[in-house]
């Protein structure tokens, strides 16, 4: 627990900041999403690729 006379000194982020913190974590949660459908994407090559007979033999 945080003391009073510290939590009092605390200060709250302006809406500007709060705004900017928000874009940044939707930008960060959207790479995050697009490494991982990447990763699945690459994953079913894959597979597909084992899949598959070769052709020159």
């Amino acid at each position: 627990m945080v003391p009073y006379e510290r939590k009092k000194n605390m200060k709250k982020l302006s809406k500007k900041k709060k705004i900017r913190q928000i874009k940044m974590l939707n930008k960060k949660l959207q790479k995050i999403k697009l490494r991982k459908n990447k990763r699945v994407k690459d994953e079913k090559k894959a597979a597909e690729r084992e899949r598959t007979l070769p052709k020159n033999r």
